[in-house]
């Protein structure tokens, strides 16, 4: 790490981002954008963890929000839909693409109009 912290970049604060950003990408598995209402309930993680805060819709950094706050709960995948709603199964399926149909109504990584953007969380919990 402190060698990728020196890297000549023009800043520390840049060069710190990086190391965060790559940390952060290698820690959970984009699945794909299936149907909300095609396979087993997922549970809204709204209201329900600090990290998720202010309106969905327009938060910042929402997949890494969603992935700690489910990390939190101890869950193994997460989801987002509607532009932004995090979510989680109440079972952890992980064979998600036999257990919900493929959609391709999601937007930007967040979901769409009954559709969502489902992560598997890499590693042990």
């Amino acid at each position: 790490r402190q060698q990728l912290i020196r890297m000549n970049s023009g800043s520390i604060i840049s060069d710190l981002l990086s190391v965060a950003s790559f940390h952060f990408s290698t820690e959970y598995n984009h699945i794909g954008c299936f149907a909300t209402d095609s396979g087993p309930p997922m549970i809204s993680l709204e209201n329900n963890d600090p990290v998720l805060d202010g309106d969905y819709s327009t938060r910042e950094n929402s997949v890494l929000k969603c992935l700690n706050a489910a990390r939190r709960k101890g869950k193994k995948m997460f989801a987002l839909k509607s532009r932004g709603e995090c979510l989680s199964s109440s079972d952890d399926h992980l064979d998600v693409e036999a257990a919900y149909e493929e959609s391709v109504e999601c937007v930007n990584d967040k979901g769409g109009v009954n559709a969502m953007n489902v992560y598997i969380i890499k590693g042990k919990l």
